[in-house]
């Protein structure tokens, strides 16, 4: 995704476990989406469930499930990548930086 950008990991987990308005968070960073998950582990397999968030208006705009095996982590994490890569282009293929 040209012109994409990633937060750094210190900086967005300034805001983990803290009550803020989405569109505070995006003003504060410059952003205009958010991506958060979350990971379960059950004995060898794994469960990633990840969200899009519009920052503007605060609503998930995408957010989908992936299960796969501890041993293949990297195969999840391309399916994971390649599918929200798909929606974003899709859903937003002229999106510009704030």
């Amino acid at each position: 995704m040209p012109g994409a950008f990633v937060i750094g990991r210190g900086t967005a987990f300034t805001y983990r476990n803290k009550q803020i308005e989405p569109r505070t968070l995006g003003k504060d960073l410059g952003i205009r989406w958010a991506v958060q998950g979350a990971v379960r582990r059950n004995g060898n397999q794994v469960r990633v469930n990840v969200s899009l968030t519009d920052l503007q208006t605060g609503r998930d705009v995408w957010s989908d499930c992936f299960d796969g095996d501890r041993a293949s982590l990297a195969t999840l994490q391309d399916q994971i990548t390649a599918r929200f890569g798909a929606f974003h282009a899709q859903k937003y293929p002229l999106a510009q930086p704030l």
